[in-house]
């Protein structure tokens, strides 16, 4: 990798490097097993700087102890919750008070893979840090049209470590690595196929209840909220009675 180099008089600093590079070094890095080998051990805190270089790369703070486990418990409800009818909720699960915690990591919070979860409630993803008493948030739905009580000591949700945290850009469904080895081209035709799927999928979006003529608003934020319905349009749920 070659980048220019800007000699400074007066400079007090060895060396700076650029943003530019910073982030072509973190796709280099994250392309070698031997990064994420360094990823999935634990935070022993006898590494010093290297230590707290790799908990910035990770962008959390990592699992501390003498080993990693592959899940850390079921979160349970502590009292009884009654969920509305295609609402969201956030529930505060407990932990079982011998599990290994780490106070102050940062888990993953999911649906739980046990039997005896009911499956009528759709329990969301959260990333947040583990509390020492054992306390997690839980996202929840009632995906029910009447409201669903769900009793004490219900398992809830899976709580498992989490590695490293990264932010996706939730485009059109292009993958861009493929989109930056294309010939100029064959950019053109596939901005032609892109533009073609957006209007595709606002067609669908308008059969499944999405009526954007009419919004009182003007056209400038009808177009905004049209890009924002085609950039998630995979977190509705489409059917022929409405869009969720």
């Amino acid at each position: 990798m070659i980048v220019p180099v800007l000699v400074v008089p007066g400079q007090v600093d060895a060396f700076i490097i650029g943003t530019n590079v910073i982030k072509h070094l973190i796709q280099v890095m994250k392309s070698n097993d031997n990064y994420w080998r360094l990823l999935k051990e634990p935070d022993k805190g006898e590494m010093g700087e290297s230590g707290r270089f790799m908990t910035l790369m990770a962008n959390l703070v990592r699992w501390r102890g003498d080993h990693i486990p592959n899940k850390v418990g079921t979160a349970k409800l502590r009292k009884t919750v009654v969920l509305q009818p295609h609402s969201e909720h956030v529930l505060w699960g407990k932990l079982p008070d011998k599990v290994q915690i780490s106070a102050g990591s940062t888990v993953v919070v999911e649906s739980s893979t046990s039997r005896a979860v009911n499956r009528n409630v759709l329990v969301g993803r959260v990333v947040t840090p583990l509390w020492g008493d054992g306390w997690v948030p839980v996202k929840v739905i009632n995906s029910l049209s009447e409201p669903l009580t769900l009793r004490r000591n219900t398992k809830i949700a899976d709580v498992h470590p989490c590695i490293a945290l990264e932010d996706f850009d939730w485009g059109l469904g292009t993958d861009s690595t493929n989109v930056n080895s294309r010939t100029e081209t064959e950019g053109i035709q596939m901005n032609f196929q892109c533009t073609r799927d957006v209007n595709s999928i606002v067609t669908e979006l308008e059969r499944a209840g999405l009526d954007l003529n009419s919004c009182e608003v003007s056209d400038q934020w009808k177009t905004k909220l049209r890009d924002l319905v085609v950039k998630y349009e995979q977190i509705f749920f489409k059917e022929q009675t409405g869009l969720w």
